[in-house]
């Protein structure tokens, strides 16, 4: 396979799984972490490298080429090839699309992406916990729920309550509150409660990160081996 297919900037997954595979076959070590590469680049272990990926809370995919349907894609190659690292992110980014995990994406060539019945379970029991988990204590959305710093210096004590209280209502049943939900910017909050919200909420979105696994009856990030 030339250089030039290698250096490409992104991939048709096709052609990724053809490395899988081959590299599996014939042992072919250097074409299998390409492929886990490209895999683990587009679903990163890491909340730091997943937030490179987003771009106003949109995921950016650029190592492998983009298609509709193309996470449940690579959801399937991962778990069928047993790359178990890509695994939580994967999950995770596929309950974007819960309204479709039974009846699939349309990929616009007249097929359809589907998940097995066993990614399909996963991701049902597994959205159910997180929406629960988001809202404890230590968690994502914990500070919306209950204030844990003090009032006093907060410019606008009754009008700050009253914007934590809409924006929980707003993201009670957003999926993406708990990693993607980054709080810069609150309209409403006064300086000192938004600087506060944004600690609360990168400490919880630190804990989920390192529960994801878990989240999704997997092993913990250090024990997600690929096997070649």
């Amino acid at each position: 396979m030339c250089r030039k297919f290698f250096l490409q900037k992104a991939l048709p997954l096709p052609a990724v799984a053809a490395l899988i595979r081959l590299g599996r076959k014939y042992k072919f070590r250097n074409f299998f972490n390409t492929a886990v590469e490209r895999l683990t680049f587009e679903n990163p272990t890491t909340l730091e490298e997943y937030d490179a990926r987003m771009d106003n809370n949109s995921y950016k995919s650029t190592r492998i080429l983009h298609y509709p349907g193309v996470i449940f894609d690579m959801l399937t190659l991962a778990r069928e090839n047993k790359i178990l690292s890509v695994l939580p992110c994967a999950y995770y980014r596929a309950l974007d699309s819960h309204s479709q995990l039974f009846d699939g994406i349309p990929r616009g060539d007249d097929t359809v992406a589907s998940l097995a019945s066993v990614d399909q379970r996963r991701c049902t029991l597994s959205r159910e916990m997180i929406m629960k988990t988001q809202f404890m204590p230590g968690y994502t959305c914990a500070w919306l729920r209950k204030w844990p710093f003090d009032t006093d210096f907060c410019a606008h004590p009754f009008k700050c309550a009253r914007v934590r209280a809409q924006v929980q209502d707003m993201i009670t049943f957003n999926i993406g509150a708990l990693t993607k939900l980054r709080m810069e910017h609150i309209p409403g909050l006064c300086d000192q409660c938004t600087e506060n919200a944004m600690v609360s909420n990168q400490a919880g979105r630190k804990r989920v990160w390192e529960q994801l696994p878990r989240m999704f009856d997997l092993p913990s990030w250090g024990e997600l081996k690929n096997e070649l």
